[in-house]
């Protein structure tokens, strides 16, 4: 850091240019997305929910309900693809952009005295 400080002949803004080039792949790899199954299997380990995948197969496409359940929370989404784990990853992000973007969601989980449902008619309510 000082041989740069030395050799710019110490113009900060110089310097700063040099600092942010070297942190750039740092920054744009926090930009990655993780496969939102994944992102949905390490939630549910670490809250203790159940993870289930049940699939079905109608001529070429396939139909997965991914469901969570857990102690006072049951959420799913459906999707339908050519490609199973296309599909499963479908329904997956459906779920987390839910998790997500929606605290209400979470605040529901939480705050129920008896198992909440939530499925695709309760985002009706919620917008």
């Amino acid at each position: 850091m000082g041989a740069i400080l030395l050799d710019t002949g110490f113009d900060l803004n110089h310097i700063w240019k040099i600092m942010l080039s070297f942190l750039d792949p740092i920054t744009s790899f926090s930009n990655l997305q993780i496969n939102p199954v994944r992102e949905l299997k390490e939630l549910c380990q670490s809250h203790n929910w159940d993870f289930e995948v049940p699939a079905s197969k109608k001529g070429r496409t396939f139909s997965v309900d991914v469901t969570l359940n857990g102690k006072d929370m049951n959420i799913s989404a459906s999707a339908s693809s050519s490609n199973k784990k296309e599909a499963i990853r479908m329904a997956s992000e459906k779920i987390y952009a839910r998790l997500k973007v929606k605290p209400v969601y979470l605040w529901i989980f939480f705050t129920c005295s008896s198992p909440c449902e939530i499925t695709d008619s309760y985002s009706e309510i919620i917008n």
